[in-house]
C-alpha cells in the first residue's frame, strides 16, 4: 500500500507557523531570563566569595595581633613593674 499525503488546508499551516513563532518568542524570553537568573546568582557568589575572603583576612589579622599581644603583654607588664619599683 503505498504512502499518500493527505493535503492540509492553508489556514492550517498558518495557524501552525503562527504557533511556531509564538513558541519561538516564548523560547528567546525564557532564554532570557534564565541568562538575567545566572547572572545574578554568578553576582551573588562572587559577592559572597569577596565577602567570605574579607572575613577571613580580618580574622587572620586579629588572631595575629591577640599572638603579638600575648607575647608583648608579660614584657610590658615586666617592664612597668620594673620601671615603677
Amino acid at each position: 500500500m503505498p504512502f499518500c499525503l493527505m493535503p492540509v488546508p492553508l489556514h492550517q499551516i498558518q495557524q501552525l507557523e503562527q504557533r511556531l513563532e509564538s513558541l519561538k518568542n516564548e523560547k528567546h524570553l525564557l532564554f532570557s531570563q534564565l541568562k538575567k537568573v545566572l547572572h545574578q546568582e554568578d553576582e551573588n557568589r562572587k559577592r559572597a566569595q569577596i565577602k567570605e575572603q574579607k572575613y577571613a583576612y580580618y580574622a587572620t589579622q586579629h588572631q595575629w595581633h591577640i599572638s603579638v599581644l600575648k607575647w608583648l603583654l608579660p614584657s610590658t607588664i615586666f617592664m612597668i613593674i620594673y620601671k615603677y619599683s
